[in-house]
């Protein structure tokens, strides 16, 4: 049975203001590294000092929505990387989301392997690690189902 696919809606960041895991006139720290939690389901980074995680989502989250964003489905143009490195791009005194850069890497193993006497795929052609870069605004809001409960999470936008 195919996965269902969900409903994505595209730049749900509110892009004035964190979510309730910041408090109202801060921000988070100017670098800092998101991983994703399997447990959760959800990005976290470990603000220290004993301090619990902060998540994306959760009960207390970095990311506010903002509104209500255009509806298209599939998971085409998301991405759920294991490691996501943010910092204040904008050496902004007091940054909101569009004021941090976020990014990834990954390569392109299953076109790594083409056939240079012209078979195959060459659309993306990468024989290594390549990044990709958004801000903390353009996070996306994903409908999906975890242990048959429907809820939201956060992707990562994934452009090529």
């Amino acid at each position: 049975m195919p996965r269902p696919r969900p409903r994505v809606g595209q730049f749900a960041v509110d892009r004035s203001t964190w979510g309730q895991a910041i408090p109202a006139g801060q921000s988070p720290p100017n670098q800092f590294t998101l991983r994703f939690n399997n447990t959760s389901f959800d990005y976290e980074y470990d603000p220290g000092g004993g301090n619990p995680p902060v998540t994306l989502d959760g009960q207390t989250p970095l990311l506010a929505t903002g509104g209500d964003p255009p509806t298209v489905f599939g998971w085409e143009g998301l991405a759920q990387p294991g490691v996501i490195q943010c910092f204040n791009s904008t050496a902004a005194a007091n940054p909101l989301p569009p004021d941090f850069e976020c990014i990834f890497e990954h390569s392109h193993e299953r076109w790594a392997n083409v056939d240079e006497s012209g078979e195959g795929d060459f659309r993306g052609l990468s024989t290594g690690i390549h990044r990709h870069g958004f801000t903390m605004a353009e996070w996306v809001l994903v409908e999906v189902r975890i242990a048959g409960q429907l809820e939201t999470r956060w992707f990562a936008p994934h452009k090529h």
